[in-house]
């Protein structure tokens, strides 16, 4: 799961949009099905190398950070592995590519992290802590 930073959206949101199938809990818009997300990050070292995607993020296109919600757990680990990052959108391995809808407005984004490196310190928080800190 993907948020854009600074626009308003809680730490970890899709700022303020629904998921695909339409859903939404609490503070975390979409969060109904990021226990079975599939975007990676994993440890090596002092960083982390992010892998996968997240469709349907609004502004991403507009800002300087993203909020990142990814797996660091077992892929059966559920919310428990899951963990929170602020990753800088101008990362090598980031491409936000436009969704245009129907109306030829740019107002959502696909979010692809191709093995993207990212310092430790863009953890928020502690490893594991992500699924409850978006849904706090």
């Amino acid at each position: 799961m993907v948020g854009a930073a600074g626009t308003g959206g809680a730490p970890g949101s899709l700022s303020g949009t629904g998921g695909a199938d339409g859903s939404s809990r609490r503070a975390a818009p979409g969060a109904a099905a990021a226990p079975g997300l599939t975007c990676r990050a994993t440890r090596d070292g002092d960083h982390y190398v992010i892998s996968g995607n997240k469709c349907w993020n609004s502004k991403a296109h507009l800002v300087s950070h993203l909020w990142l919600l990814a797996r660091t757990g077992e892929p059966g680990s559920r919310g428990r592995g899951l963990s929170l990052f602020i990753v800088d959108a101008k990362t090598p391995g980031v491409t936000i590519r436009p969704v245009i809808n129907l109306a030829g407005r740019h107002e959502w984004n696909e979010v692809t992290f191709t093995d993207a490196i990212i310092p430790r310190e863009c953890l928020i928080g502690n490893e594991g802590d992500g699924w409850k800190q978006v849904t706090a």
